[in-house]
């Protein structure tokens, strides 16, 4: 099965352990581009808000610009608020997909291990396989949403943990072994918070 537990029972003295296996998809890889792009709890506001601000701002700058003159913060604001807004289309929208495109190891099968200790990856794929073992103590943070966990090993890389390929012990028992282990742990997920 996609997602396995070394012990049924839950006592804390049992040495718990995570087996999960995934493939990435477009769509998995998109949305967790949009989310490395803000990193917090209002990631999926964010980008509207930005947008209705830009479509605010700019033209009643000009507005304003055009009926009583330009001044040095209606320039700067008419400069970069527009480089800004195509900045984060790109990034939302295009570059997700250009990147997805042109990685040889996408589409590859992740097989991964989290027990008390330490974690194991694995990567399958037509044109290579590689194996990693992981200290906790090596990795950056660990943000969790609610369709999946994002295991950063650096602050721009991360092993992407979707929720749909391990049941809901599973996620319980990960979220548990990565708690402990990981100091910075961020949960923006409604479903699961309270778990």
């Amino acid at each position: 099965t996609p997602c396995e537990h070394s012990f049924p029972t839950r006592r804390s003295s049992d040495l718990r352990e995570v087996n999960v296996t995934t493939r990435i998809t477009y769509d998995i890889y998109k949305k967790y581009c949009r989310f490395n792009l803000f990193r917090g709890k209002l990631y999926k506001v964010q980008p509207i808000l930005i947008y209705i601000i830009g479509a605010l701002i700019i033209p009643l700058t000009l507005y304003l610009g055009f009926s009583y003159g330009f001044d040095t913060m209606d320039i700067v604001a008419i400069v970069v608020l527009p480089i800004i807004l195509i900045s984060i289309t790109y990034s939302m929208f295009i570059a997700p997909k250009v990147y997805y495109k042109s990685a040889k190891n996408i589409g590859a099968i992740n097989k991964f291990n989290f027990s008390e200790g330490y974690m194991t990856t694995e990567s399958i794929s037509e044109l290579a396989n590689g194996f990693s073992k992981v200290m906790y103590s090596a990795l950056h943070k660990v943000y969790e949403i609610d369709d999946m966990i994002f295991v950063f090993i650096s602050k721009s890389q991360a092993f992407i943990i979707p929720k749909k390929d391990c049941s809901s012990q599973g996620i319980i028992d990960l979220r548990e072994i990565l708690k402990s282990n990981v100091k910075k742990y961020k949960n923006y997920s409604k479903k699961h918070r309270s778990e």
